[in-house]
Formats: structure tokens, sequence, C-alpha cells
């Protein structure tokens, strides 16, 4: 039998963070945070096995955006426009990192 694990909805104002867990970032001394998941994979150049994975996911939250409860669609339909933005950033990176290299338009 098919077992899937229910997630429990929440809020993002209910999540508790540390100031120690994200510190503030000093935009005038350079400091930035670092995310080393999405530089990895923007300096390997192979995003197939990401976009694929984000395709799978996109296609069931579609689903669910024409099947599900409301609060299921609406929730269903911000996770795919977070996604979509997600994408976008990843394809402006990409392309800024072309263009600074000189392999890319200028």
């Amino acid at each position: 039998m098919d077992e899937q694990k229910e997630l429990k909805a929440f809020r993002a104002s209910e999540r508790q963070s540390s100031a120690a867990e994200h510190p503030p970032v000093n935009v005038k001394t350079g400091e930035w945070r670092e995310f080393p998941f999405v530089k990895q994979l923007v300096d390997s150049g192979d995003c197939d096995a990401l976009l694929e994975k984000c395709d799978v996911t996109c296609k069931r939250l579609d689903e669910i955006v024409g099947s599900g409860s409301e609060e299921e669609k609406t929730h269903a339909q911000s996770a795919m426009n977070a996604y979509g933005r997600s994408l976008d950033l990843l394809a402006e990176l990409a392309a800024l990192k072309a263009e600074m290299s000189g392999t890319g338009p200028k």
C-alpha cells in the first residue's frame, strides 16, 4: 500500500528563529549570507537533476490546484509561484555567471 506522510500546515510567522540562526546582513561591509547549495549548483552548470525534481513537484502541485480543497489549492499555487521565482533566480544567476566569465551574452 502506498503510504504518504501527512504534512502539518504552518505559517511563516509561526516559525521562531534566533538572531544567531540568521545574523543581520551588513551591506556596507560586504558581509553576505552564503548559500553553498546554490553556489555549487551555479558553479557546476548542471541543473538538470534539480530541474527534473522541480518538474515532478510542480506537476503534483498542479494536480492539487486542479482537484484539492480551496485551502490546498491556495497553498499549492503559492508553492508553484515560489518554485517559479526560484527557477527564475537560478536562471539569472547562471546568466550572470556566464556574462562575468565571458561565455555569455553581454
